[in-house]
């Protein structure tokens, strides 16, 4: 019986230390993705501006919002400073809003930016990725103009060829009608 107990009080300990690492693991995961050497700084007039830099030092990023946070700007940069994209974000009338991911030198990896004036009956959303240099390596876009054409080509209307024989016309276009004299 002792045994039983034993063994079930260390299957117990094994299992809630698995949870307790796979709680670790979710917590730290969006971790790995975030920019880590950022510094945001108020202004005077209340607007907020966010810096993230590489490792060399140079500016990642820079996002900047109103006093209000309602209308704001992000630009990317690579190591050299070079700007590589520029966005404009709102919280208002819809959104405009990005999700970053970097790789560990501080160089934008990819960036999604979403825009949906109107709660999205119109919208604008892509995908650009960049390598660990700030190459752009890939760029998708999707826009509510894209649903309004046919993705699917449209079949090729098939040939018809007329194998009837041509017939002659009841009556010839050019034939004058002769007038009967009329009697008295």
């Amino acid at each position: 019986m002792n045994f039983l107990i034993s063994g079930t009080k260390i299957a117990f300990r094994c299992v809630m230390k698995t949870v307790f690492l796979l709680l670790f693991i979710l917590v730290q995961t969006p971790l790995l993705f975030a920019q880590l050497n950022c510094k945001t700084m108020k202004q005077s007039d209340g607007s907020v501006v966010k810096k993230c830099f590489h490792k060399n030092g140079k500016v990642s990023t820079i996002e900047t919002w109103d006093k209000d946070k309602r209308s704001g700007n992000l630009k990317g940069f690579n190591s050299k400073g070079k700007e590589l994209f520029s966005h404009s974000l709102r919280h208002y009338g819809g959104h405009a809003s990005v999700q970053l991911t970097w790789f560990k030198n501080g160089q934008v990896k990819s960036i999604y930016y979403s825009d949906a004036p109107d709660g999205g009956i119109q919208y604008y959303n892509s995908t650009t990725e960049f390598d660990e240099t700030g190459n752009q390596v890939s760029f998708d876009e999707r826009r509510h103009d894209d649903d309004l054409h046919l993705r699917i080509p449209a079949p090729a209307a098939p040939i018809i060829r007329d194998t009837a024989k041509p017939r002659k016309p009841l009556v010839e276009i050019n034939q004058v009608l002769e007038e009967k004299p009329k009697e008295k």
